[in-house]
């Protein structure tokens, strides 16, 4: 329902603006893989052919531009693992 999530060029701004492999490794000390849905690969119907956009600040820098957002506003749980993820994505 949110109008910025709809737009597959902001979720793809977003995915580029994220280094994935440094939270993992840095973050979750190496206990973690990159995603590519909210599926996990034991469900079903997961989408093995899909792979992660790369981490380019540069290109997420661009579709940012192009997009005019201002502004983000991240809503997380109140999970503790979570929150410090989410420390980590607002730095």
């Amino acid at each position: 329902k949110d109008p910025l999530i709809a737009q597959r060029e902001f979720r793809q701004a977003l995915a580029k603006s994220v280094n994935i492999e440094e939270i993992i490794r840095f973050k979750l000390e190496g206990f973690g893989s990159a995603a590519t849905t909210i599926l996990p690969p034991s469900n079903f119907f997961h989408n093995t052919e899909l792979k992660p956009l790369t981490y380019d600040p540069e290109a997420a820098q661009k579709i940012w531009k192009n997009l005019n957002v201002k502004e983000l506003t991240l809503k997380t749980s109140n999970n503790p693992e979570v929150v410090e993820i989410s420390k980590v994505l607002v730095e």
